[in-house]
């Protein structure tokens, strides 16, 4: 079930039980989590009526090298996890792409390294207070926390796990790893 759904279901199961009273399952719903969650669904979907993976995929290789892809896959992915779920909108939405991306490189970035640089820099931006994993710990922080403070750290980690990953990707740590056959 995605997340939206299970919000409203754990607020009608709540009234239902009479656990707690309306006012209450209303007033503590993470409202923002709950649309940004829901209208980031609804813009894959468009993007996927529009041809938008297939538009972004043209892109991209315009701008790639194949010293670069890897960086750029990256790049588009942590940029795009600062502000939506990883595993619900960015893998679905960029994974797509790797077949496309690695034909038009003539095969010199293999799809395996592509879909690691995806997986590797989204992992480490999803900590963002601005993604869904981000938001839900925001939206659970205990009022004797200062959520600013928590909003900077998360802002300041995620913005490391991004460039470092990417530099990584770039240097090629990561295809080492690719290579090794258990």
């Amino acid at each position: 079930m995605p997340l939206g759904g299970a919000m409203f279901a754990s607020a009608a199961l709540m009234l239902l039980l009479g656990v707690a009273s309306e006012k209450d399952v209303i007033k503590n719903v993470s409202w923002g989590v709950l649309l940004m969650v829901g209208g980031t669904g609804m813009l894959v979907e468009v993007m996927a009526h529009v041809d938008g993976v297939k538009m972004l995929a043209q892109f991209l290789t315009s701008i790639m090298t194949p010293g670069t892809a890897t960086a750029i896959m990256g790049l588009v992915a942590g940029l795009m996890t600062f502000v939506s779920s990883f595993i619900g909108v960015v893998s679905p939405t960029l994974i797509p792409l790797v077949p496309n991306v690695a034909q038009e490189l003539k095969g010199a970035v293999s799809p395996l390294e592509l879909i690691q640089a995806i997986q590797s820099v989204g992992y480490g931006v999803c900590y963002s207070p601005l993604s869904s994993l981000g938001a839900l710990a925001m939206a659970s922080l205990p009022a004797s926390v200062d959520s600013k403070k928590v909003f900077n750290q998360l802002m300041a980690a995620a913005f490391l796990c991004m460039f470092l990953a990417m530099l990584l990707n770039y240097l090629g740590v990561f295809k080492l790893f690719l290579s090794w056959h258990f």
